[in-house]
Formats: structure tokens, sequence, C-alpha cells
């Protein structure tokens, strides 16, 4: 019967048990020789018997198991107390050698005892040797029957290069050979010279110590189905002798490590084409221990392994090496959610894009939800997508550390059943919103955007356009909008007239002149600190809500108009965030009621020079009714009806001055005396 030899995965459901023999029966252990004398060790060299000269066999304890019952010792070798010492003493002294048998046999040991359970496969044992070059020793085993008739062996063979100072195992397997019934098992070791070498080579000091011998008894045969699963393009297939050219099962007979044999059926599942291209070898990885890549890294996939995949998730701390190119994520025709969470700065690992077909989403028209942060992006085209619900392609501030996208112009007039979008952090200049009812937030915070349009989103809930460049800012009455953050747009000087339904306005760091937020009457939160006002009116009927507002840092803003002066001069929180010069009033003379939010600095005002020594001049084109003087803490220190003030009486430092036009309209200016 053939034998190969197969790993211990195939014969995991076989039933193995191993029989430890006693250390009393090493007492068994016999020796032999050839010859009636210790020196007359022989072999035969096809004419005859051939005598060595001083070989001995003897136990570690210094007895001669010549002349000894038995062999004892070696326990200071880490043995079991009872090991066994095969040793060579000296050479052959003889200059010719016949290589047509085995050689010389300088020592010889062997053990025969009955067996009850004829399912032995294989013997098990410990072994440390230091075989000198020239010099060879093998332990062989073999089950025979009541005839004394050899049924089956099996053999290893130690060589200098199989030295070993510590305890190592080997099992060898008994092969079968002949039929019957074996009734005993015998083991022989025997240390011998190796035929590669001259007749004379010294063989002084080799020794072969054995100990713990473990007899694997086994059910066979067994019968074992595996299967292996191969693309079309790796026909034919070959596996252990066994060769396809087409998918089916073929059967072969086996042998395990402990030597039972099995008959092993083998299935071989073969994947049609087509198959997708996969060139990045880090994305082929990855889709590898997803179990979508069964036939290894080679540059492809099988099409029909992704073409059903509804969601895939790349964590960049799960992806190793780094995926630089997503090519074939087009064949992902099913893909619904695509997310790329990438969470450290680190290029070795993750999604980070340089190929320069960059990311091509054309054939994934079912995907609904987009998540790609730090993945560096150069461009992205969803014009396809119509699909999409989520888009989030934007990092989180203040300072992401995550490699930014860099897409400066986003085109979403396709997309017209997005309801979440993130931007923020991806150098956008351009932004183009669908006709839709369905987004409801956007995020575009720290980008280079200078106008935006959101007329088309009907039902948006909240825009977020801080740290960007905007100066014109359109978008129709909404009802239904929440939320408007225009912090730090330093160019920004007006609102949509869709804000007037905010609850939340934050307009900190802008360049507005004044504001009037009297019909902004679901306003709860207020922060328009850091700007250039003249005047503020919040002035809404509905003071009593808010639970935020900020006006700090507006130089020029000496009177804030509210619905009650006394209530809001009693808020903790309404008066520790406004300027020391600022008051409430409930009639701050009309300068925010009469004025349209954009008409406020419509004079053409001139004052100068501004830092000044005493003078100053204030020039404009209509008449100037009264002219008031105030310190930073909101005290007036004089009118003037002149368009001059002399300021020379003044200490230096920084004063506010107060306009008035015959139409009642009021503008703040902020001078500085030097």
């Amino acid at each position: 019967m053939k034998k190969i030899i197969l790993s211990v995965l195939v014969f995991s459901s076989m039933v193995c048990f191993g029989q430890q023999l006693t250390n009393s029966n090493f007492e068994l252990w016999t020796t032999e020789i050839y010859g009636s004398e210790p020196n007359n060790w022989q072999y035969n060299d096809g004419t005859g018997l051939v005598y060595g000269t001083n070989n001995v066999i003897r136990g570690i304890d210094g007895v001669d198991p010549l002349t000894s019952t038995k062999v004892t010792g070696a326990s200071a070798f880490g043995g079991s107390g009872n090991s066994i010492l095969l040793e060579t003493k000296e050479a052959i002294g003889t200059t010719t050698i016949n290589t047509y048998n085995i050689n010389t046999i300088p020592g010889y040991l062997y053990r025969q005892e009955a067996i009850t359970n004829t399912n032995i496969g294989s013997i098990t044992f410990n072994y440390k040797s230091s075989v000198v070059q020239g010099d060879s020793c093998f332990v062989k085993v073999g089950l025979i029957d009541a005839n004394n008739n050899f049924l089956s062996y099996g053999e290893f063979w130690i060589k200098p290069s199989d030295n070993s100072t510590t305890w190592k195992t080997k099992t060898i397997i008994i092969e079968n050979q002949l039929p019957g019934t074996p009734t005993e098992i015998f083991i022989e070791a025997m240390s011998t010279f190796d035929e590669a070498y001259s007749y004379n080579t010294p063989t002084i000091g080799s020794k072969l110590y054995l100990d713990n011998f473990t007899l694997n008894y086994c059910s066979s045969p067994i019968n074992t189905n595996l299967s292996e699963t191969i693309c079309a393009y790796n026909l034919p297939y070959t596996w252990n002798g066994l060769t396809f050219t087409s998918a089916g099962t073929q059967s072969n007979s086996f042998t395990s490590i402990l030597g039972c044999d099995s008959i092993v059926n083998m299935t071989l599942n073969v994947i049609p084409g087509p198959f997708t291209l996969i060139p990045d070898v880090g994305f082929e990885t990855y889709l590898g221990t997803l179990g979508l890549d069964p036939c290894g890294i080679d540059g492809k996939v099988p099409t029909s392994y992704i073409d059903t995949v509804v969601s895939l998730s790349i964590n960049s701390f799960n992806v190793s090496p780094a995926i630089n190119d997503l090519t074939g994520i087009e064949d992902f025709t099913s893909l619904e959610t695509l997310n790329i969470n990438r969470q450290t700065s680190s290029l070795s690992n993750g999604v980070y894009i340089t190929s320069p077909s960059g990311l091509d989403l054309s054939q994934n028209i079912s995907l609904k939800k987009l998540i790609c942060r730090g993945c560096n992006l150069q461009s992205l085209d969803i014009s396809t997508n119509t699909n999409l619900e989520t888009l989030d392609i934007g990092l989180w501030g203040p300072s992401p550390t995550l490699p930014l996208n860099n897409i400066q112009t986003l085109n979403l007039t396709s997309n017209t059943m997005l309801k979440y979008v993130n931007i923020s952090y991806c150098y956008l200049q351009n932004i183009s919103f669908p006709q839709s009812t369905s987004l409801l937030s956007v995020f575009a915070e720290n980008n280079s955007i200078s106008n935006i349009d959101f007329t088309s989103l009907t039902n948006i809930k909240r825009l977020d356009l801080s740290n960007n460049a905007i100066t014109n800012i359109t978008g129709n009455n909404n009802t239904t909008f929440k939320s408007l953050n225009l912090q730090n747009n330093p160019n920004l000087i007006s609102l949509p007239t869709s804000a007037s339904n905010v609850d939340t306005l934050i307009v900190k760091g802008c360049a507005f002149s004044g504001l009037n937020l009297s019909t902004f009457s679901n306003l709860k939160f207020l922060d328009c600190s850091y700007n250039d006002l003249e005047c503020l009116s919040i002035k809404n009927n509905s003071n009593t809500q808010i639970g935020y507002i900020n006006t700090i840092n507006n130089f020029t803003l000496t009177c804030i108009e509210v619905d009650d002066s006394l209530f809001s001069s009693n808020n903790p929180i309404w008066n520790a965030n406004k300027d020391a010069w600022s008051s409430y009033s409930e009639d701050c003379i009309g300068v925010c009621i009469t004025a349209d939010i954009t008409d406020v600095n419509i004079e053409n005002i001139k004052v100068y020079p501004n830092p000044t020594n005493n003078i100053v001049t204030i020039q404009s084109e209509s008449d100037i009714k009264e002219i008031t003087l105030l310190d930073l803490t909101g005290k007036t220190l004089g009118k003037y009806h002149t368009n001059s003030i002399d300021l020379s009486e003044f200490k230096v430092g920084t004063y506010i001055i107060r306009i008035r036009y015959s139409n009642d309209i009021e503008v703040v200016k902020q001078i500085i005396k030097n």
C-alpha cells in the first residue's frame, strides 16, 4: 500500500491512544553479540563474517551489558532513571569495507515482548545523541507473528546532523508489509558505520540515549473527507499526488504521523470567472481576511465573492500593509455601506489613497453610506450614487492629525437622497447642493468656501460653515432651520433671510457692523462676539428663552436693544458675556429698529486721523445731528454738534463716538488717543 505522510489535521477525528511502557519493563532489554567474545562483533560482507575489535555496549553506570542482566542508569542525562546508552568505544581496525550490505555493527540492543492489541500504528520515544562523523545509529521497530515472521517495521537513522544534548521526541511509523496477525513487538537499537565514509574513520565517542517508549494504537482504516477551493486559473491542480483538471472528488490512502491508514476523499471546488483585478496588495490582503479572496494574493479575486457584499468596513488598525489603491471597489455592485474609518496618522496601515484614479464609485449605484475620513482623497465624483444618504469625508477639529482629504470642488446636485453631509477639513472651495427635502445637516467647517447657496435645501436643520472665507451666504426662508454656525468668517457682513428661524446662531469672529435680530423669535443661543458691531437688537419678544448670549469684544457696541432691560441686566450669563461699555436698553434710539440689518452702515463715514494726538474729524455725506464721546465703560464724556472733537484734555486710550444723524440713525465708531 502506498504511504504518504499527511498533516495531523486530516486525522483530527481518528481514535488514538498511547500506552506507556513502565520503567520496570526496561529490565527486558537484552544484548546480543555476533561471535563469542566482545571483541568479535561481526557483519556479513557477502563472503563471510568480518570481525571488529574492542567495541562495547555499556550503561552509563559502567556495567558491561554483555555480562549484566540488564542495562540501567542515565538518570543524570534527564531520562527516567532507566534510560539506555548505546556507546561505540573504538574504531574498527580493518582497512577495507564492502558496501554491499550494512556496514560493521559495533553494538546491538533489542527487546521483544508479546502484545494483545494488534492496532499499533507507531512507537514514540525520546533520544539524545552524540554521534561522530563517519558513524551512525538507528532504531528499528516492528511486528512479528507467532511463527517469528516479520509482518511490518519502521526505522529511524540517527546521523551527526541529528545530535542533540537535550531530549528530542521521535515517532516511527510501523509500515504494513505482509498479511498476518502480529503477536509480538520488537525494538532494536544499533550502532554502525556510515557507508559513505572510509572504513578507518574514527568513531570513538558515539553515544545514543533512549528513553520513554510509547506504543500508539489507532483504529484503522479511517475515512476522511476533505475539500479545497481554488480559482479556475489555477487548474490543473495537484494535491498530495492527486491531479485535478476540473472540479470533482478523488480518493487515496494516506498515513498519519501516528501510523494510522486513512482513506481520504478530496473534493475540489473550482470557482469560475470572471475575476476582479485588485492591484493593491494591501487591499487584496484585507479582502482575504474577510474570506473574499479564496485564491491567495495574486492580484485578483472572484467577482462572485464581492458583487453581493452589502457592507464593507475598513478600520485602520486592522489593515496592514496600507491600502493605497481601491481599484476593484467598482465590482462591489451591491455595496450599500463603505466605511473607511482612519484612526491613526501612520501611513503604514489603513487606507491612504495615492493612486491617480482615486476612489471610483461610479458603479456602486446602491451605495447609501460613504465614510472616508483622512483617506487623502484628491477628488470625489458621486454623481451616479443617487441613493446616497450619508456622506462623511471630513474630520473633526480643532487640529486633526490624520491626513486630510483635498477636495476643492464637490457637486452634490445629483444626490437628492442625502440626509447628512460632513465635508470638514477638505480644502473645499466650491460646493453645490441638490434640490432636496431630505438633507438635514451639513458640516463644512475649516474649508475655503467664499460663497454658498443653500436655497434648494428646503428642510435643512443645521448648517456649520465656521472657519471659512465666506462673503456671501444665500438661503430661502425656512421655518425648520435650527442651527447656523458662521464663526470665523472674517469677511462676512450679512445673514440670509432664512436665518430668522434658527434657535442657535453663531457669528463669532465675523465682520458684522450691525445685527437686527428682532424677527428671530426662536433664538435660544447667540454668540456674536469678536465682530465690529455698532448696533445689536435682540428685541424679539422672546428674550426669556435665550439661555446663552455672548457679545464681548465689540468695541463700538454701547447699546444692546432688548425686550426688558431689567431682565437682561439681572441675567448673570448675559452680563458675564458683554463688554463693560455695553448696556441693555429697550430703546437704542431706533438705530436697529428702523434700520434693516444690511442698512446700518450705508453712510459714507470717515473718521480721521485715527489714531490721533488731539483733533479727530468726522466726515459724512449726511447731516450729523450730534456726536457723543464715551469711554470703554460706557460713560458719557461729552456731546458735540460739530464735525470735530478735541481730545487734548483726555488721557491716552481708546474711546467710543456715537454719531447720530438727523434721521435719528446712529453709527458707532472707535477712536484711539495717542
